[in-house]
Formats: C-alpha cells, structure tokens, sequence
C-alpha cells in the first residue's frame, strides 16, 4: 500500500469510526459505542424503529416487522406490517398498511413526474368468504395527492464530490424500493388468500384491504405534466417547470406478473388493462407519516372503508 492509498484508507477509517479530525493522531476503537453507532446509521434499522415509534402513536396495530413474503420466485421481507384498529363506520375491516422504509443520505431527493392518468388504486381487497379480488380505485378524481409515473433520486452533491459516484439522476434507486414494496404487498395479500384457502379462521373474516406504502427521509416533489414543455431539436426543455414539493403522493408503478406464476390480479373482476399489473404506492416523507395515517385525513383513506367500484 502506496503513501495515498494508506492516507485515503485512513481517511476511511475515521468516517466510518465517526471520529473527528482532533482524532486523527490517536487509535481508532472500532469497539467503541460511538464508531458502532455510526456504522449502524449507514443502514435502515434506526429509521424503520423511528416510523414504528410514529405509526404506534397512530390508531394502529403492529402485526409484524420484517414479516417475511412470496410472490413469484422471490422471498422479500416486509419491514413492518400494521393494521388499522379502529373502528370502521361501516362495520368491514379497515386496512393492512404494508411498509417498506427506505432511507437515503441527506444530499438526495426523490423528484417524480406527474402521470398523464388520473387513475390510481386506492388499495386491493379481498373478500376472505367467496374469494373475490377486487380494487378501491379512484376515477379521475382529484384526492390532493398528486399521481406519478416516473420517479428519480436527485443527487445535490457538489460537483468534485460526485466524480466516479454514479448520476447526478438516476431511476435506480426508485425503481428497485418500489419492486420491493410491490412485491411484499403482493405477497402479504397472496399469504392471506392461501391461509382462507385452507379453511381457517380467516375466511370467515369480513373483507380486507392491503395499501403498499413507502416511507422515506428523501425530500419528495413532483413536476406537473402540463408544465412539460419540449423541445424536440434539442430533446430537453424548452423552460423549467415548477418543481413542488410534497409530504407524499402516489407512485403508479409498473409490475408485471412472472411468467410461470399463478398471479392472483388476473383475477380482479373491476379493474381496467391499464392498471391491471400497476401497483399504486403511496410514497410518503417520514416527517408526514403521523398527518398522512391521520383519522382525519379523509381526503384519499376514507374510501377505503368503501365498497369497490
């Protein structure tokens, strides 16, 4: 190891100790409560504990973290799983929140498109009883949550710092929460058809509902489509649209069955083509957990008490 290598490999080191630069002359203890803690904050733990905290100070039951799922060829794991426990107005059950918590670094922000298509789900319903798929969808109706399409992570980084680090925007990061929550939603309400199935408590149940919600620090906002002016000699802009921010908004993402899986949304009596194999998710910053779980948030959660279109 060459003089700049080590030097950088320290450099490494103290970042990842969380040591300071009056540090730098001493041992690193990497034993030590502090380089422990500051290792551990580059994951997702200690942000899924703190909208747990949030959600339990809701009307809300825990059924389960890390609540393990299958849907086609791959086992995911949601990372929480709760119910709404209070009482519903019109005597069905209210719904299962399934939630994937996804944190990214401070510099980055989530910026999505708004779709051309009003028409988004507002949650899946299954009726435990006779095995009726359905959905909540809203049609062309304006709930004040805007409806996207495409969504990027923004990285606001100084120049010299993003050299080799990857794109100033990408749809990576995005697309593959959002497969996850997909897929463990999917694979939460599959879980729930079989145990009916084989003749359990559950098919006496009333009809449940599952809502795939994703939980982020990520600033969130969204561009208006009719601000989408383009220019087809230089294939960008023409002027620069509003960008606006948001507390949350719904992701109507692509999600296409396996090929060779028994997908159980072919089976949806209600649904139009074009979103028969979408999943709309509800993309929410942490800060706006608590107002969006809110009972009084009636905007776009009291349909869910109702019954499927």
């Amino acid at each position: 190891m060459n003089e700049r290598q080590s030097a950088a490999t320290r450099k490494r080191q103290l970042k990842h100790a969380g040591m300071t630069k009056k540090a730098k002359s001493r041992p690193i203890d990497f034993n030590s409560p502090e380089a422990i803690i500051h290792a551990l904050n580059y994951h997702g733990a200690f942000f899924k504990k703190h909208v747990l905290k949030t959600i339990l100070n809701q009307n809300l039951g825990l059924v389960s973290e890390e609540y393990p799922t299958t849907f086609g060829p791959h086992s995911r794991a949601a990372d929480l799983v709760v119910k709404d426990v209070r009482q519903s107005p019109r005597g069905t059950e209210l719904p299962y929140f399934i939630i994937e918590c996804k944190r990214v670094s401070p510099e980055k922000q989530w910026v999505f498109i708004q779709d051309r298509d009003k028409l988004y789900r507002i949650s899946r319903t299954h009726d435990m009883q006779v095995e009726v798929f359905a959905s909540v969808v809203a049609r062309n109706a304006d709930h004040g949550i805007p409806i996207c399409s495409d969504g990027y992570q923004y990285d606001s980084r100084p120049e010299d710092e993003m050299r080799g680090k990857g794109k100033r925007a990408d749809s990576e990061a995005i697309y593959e929460a959002a497969k996850q929550i997909s897929a463990c939603c999917l694979g939460f309400a599959e879980g729930r058809i079989q145990q009916a199935r084989r003749g359990s408590s559950e098919r006496r149940s009333p009809p449940e509902t599952y809502v795939p919600v994703l939980v982020t620090n990520a600033k969130l906002s969204y561009i208006k489509i009719d601000e989408i002016d383009f220019d087809t000699t230089t294939a960008t802009l023409s002027k620069i649209p509003t960008v606006n921010r948001v507390p949350y908004l719904v992701y109507n993402f692509p999600f296409a069955s396996v090929a060779g899986h028994n997908d159980f949304r072919v089976k949806v009596q209600n649904e139009e083509l074009r979103l028969k194999e979408k999943e709309s998710i509800y993309v929410v910053h942490v800060d706006a957990v608590r107002d969006f779980l809110s009972g009084d948030n009636s905007r776009f959660l009291q349909p869910l008490t109702q019954p499927p279109r």
